[in-house]
């Protein structure tokens, strides 16, 4: 639903009820379109998304939760900015877009563990620094932040692009080794995010993190977090998280957020120790190959 204003023509915000399009499916239960996700939860999550944007780094839209009248009817739902633009990344050839972007899109993307990132949700924007380059605005962030067990579905287009195989820039380097997973995972927590799904974020941060330090680039990040095509056999981000703590097992540990100061409690810590020592070992045989 557009957003306008008595003294404006042109929109000026997008607003996305918690009962858009539910259908026969009641808020709360497993989502007809992406496993992981819950009925109603979109724009929770969008919110969410627009928080871990720290700085504005990747562009998301300012998001924030609303009550607002559809058809006569007040609903709670989230409402984002609206951002003029030249349409969709679909409409362009991808080496028009500039390199930052897709990174800084990518970083994202790989952080929320999208499952929803294509063409037509990547907005094509004038360039900042160039004028003939093309900037991008992701939006539309609703089928992200899975439950941990499902990993399956990671959706990542600019896979594609060329610039997903260009170095990172020691601007992007600096960004993500300030990333904090306990600063991101308080923030979702707050928010009403489910622990599952803030779970799923700190893998993702965690994993991140490891991968750039090593030195691999947003293509090979990517890759490893998606499934293979042809024969859908789990990724390699799905066999670490599946090694250290299997599907059929409970929330490995206890996430507490009631004070933001205490940090991640000591076994929250002792399984990121699994998993970086995981992460590590995966990177090591992809380098090695």
């Amino acid at each position: 639903h557009l957003v306008y204003t008595d003294s404006s023509k042109d929109p000026v915000g997008v607003f996305k009820p918690e009962d858009e399009g539910l259908g026969d499916d009641a808020v709360g239960t497993s989502s007809p379109h992406r496993s992981g996700v819950s009925v109603g939860d979109s724009p929770v999550r969008e919110i969410g998304v627009c928080l871990l944007d720290h700085n504005g780094f990747s562009g998301v839209p300012m998001t924030c939760k609303v009550r607002l009248k559809v058809d006569g009817d007040l609903k709670p739902g989230s409402l984002q900015k609206f951002v003029a633009n030249k349409g969709p990344s679909e409409d362009f050839g991808d080496s028009r877009f500039s390199m930052d972007s897709v990174h800084r899109i990518g970083i994202l993307d790989v952080r929320i563990f999208n499952m929803d990132r294509h063409l037509g949700n990547m907005l094509v924007v004038d360039g900042h620094n160039d004028s003939k380059t093309l900037d991008l605005v992701p939006i539309d962030h609703g089928l992200c932040l899975p439950n941990w067990r499902s990993l399956e579905e990671a959706t990542f287009d600019w896979l594609f692009f060329a610039q997903a195989k260009v170095p990172f820039s020691e601007t992007t380097l600096n960004y993500v080794r300030d990333l904090s997973p306990e600063r991101d995972a308080y923030l979702l927590a707050k928010l009403g995010i489910v622990p599952e799904a803030v779970f799923t974020n700190i893998l993702c941060t965690v994993f991140l993190k490891r991968c750039v330090a090593a030195g691999l680039s947003l293509f090979q990040i990517g890759t490893l977090m998606s499934r293979d095509f042809l024969t859908d056999d789990p990724s390699v981000f799905e066999n670490i998280v599946e090694k250290i703590v299997p599907k059929d097992t409970p929330l490995p540990c206890e996430l507490d957020f009631s004070d933001d100061r205490k940090g991640f409690s000591v076994d929250v810590r002792s399984f990121l120790d699994d998993f970086h020592s995981g992460v590590d070992n995966a990177i090591s045989d992809i380098v090695k190959s």
